[in-house]
């Protein structure tokens, strides 16, 4: 890799993403076309293609397919992210329940066929619900499904990374981070979700979570959407929240989370990355 020396503090950037990480692009349903640029940049790539459930209701042994062909000749790490649209595994409906559970196994099915390291899936919390039994029910009913499925991620050979979405606070994942304990968990931190969703300071995310970080999920936002913008164009501490990921010792992967491959390069260009 090169990168380019257009100034020291975008070049000092760049070295925070390669703090003994790999580099990511998320590609979704362009993949085949991007995924030319992102190995001719020699980065991974986070496969996005099949987390909608259209995709996953559609052919998407057929699209497979499409996929494997495509990664043909791909050296670099290879990602995938999970299902996770009313994916409510821990729901109170036995059926709800079950259709998750099949979106989370189909997916990690799926990542292992794609060679992924890793399936990223949402940790689901709702905050909205304000009752005080929910904070214990998410954890003792969540802590019925990830160790059979951690199991089965053993059984292929692929990790999972739990990613906060609508979390409020750091600790209902941290909860379950303590109570899994497995070497294939671990918490893939999304800054603009944390941003979005949460009022607790990164300081106070850093420091419930950062031992068990092993991905970080990097888009920019305007603060009330989060439309994964190219970073740099929205109100985020880029600098800011590499410089707290430096010292996370399990990190392993960032994730460049656009929605087009020309957001990815303009990230890439704040970065002070090129070729």
């Amino acid at each position: 890799m090169a990168h380019d020396a257009k100034s020291s503090k975008n070049d000092r950037l760049w070295n925070n993403c390669l703090n003994g990480a790999r580099v990511m692009v998320a590609c979704g349903e362009h993949i085949e076309s991007e995924l030319p640029h992102v190995r001719e940049l020699g980065l991974g790539v986070e496969i996005q293609t099949f987390a909608h459930p259209s995709v996953l209701s559609g052919d998407p042994e057929a699209r497979l397919k499409t996929v494997q062909v495509a990664l043909q000749g791909h050296s670099g790490p290879i990602g995938y992210h999970g299902a996770f649209i009313d994916t409510v595994h821990f729901s109170l409906d036995a059926d709800v329940r079950a259709v998750a559970l099949r979106r989370y196994e189909q997916s990690m099915e799926y990542a292992v066929e794609l060679g992924a390291e890793f399936v990223v899936f949402h940790s689901q919390y709702n905050p909205l619900v304000r009752l005080s039994s929910y904070p214990g029910l998410y954890h003792e009913r969540s802590m019925e499904v990830w160790p059979a499925l951690l199991d089965k991620a053993d059984a292929l050979g692929v990790n999972i990374h739990i990613e906060n979405m609508f979390d409020d606070t750091p600790f209902p994942i941290a909860g379950l981070m303590r109570a899994l304990e497995h070497r294939r968990v671990g918490v893939c931190l999304d800054m603009a979700h944390v941003h979005l969703f949460s009022r607790e300071p990164l300081s106070v995310w850093m420091d419930a979570l950062g031992g068990y970080v092993v991905h970080a999920h990097l888009s920019d936002t305007d603060g009330v959407y989060d439309e994964h913008l190219p970073l740099g164009e929205g109100v985020l501490d880029i600098p800011g929240f590499l410089r707290a990921c430096e010292p996370l010792p399990r990190l392993r992967f960032y994730t460049l989370e656009h929605d087009h491959f020309q957001s990815a390069s303009a990230s890439l260009a704040y970065l002070g990355y090129s070729a």
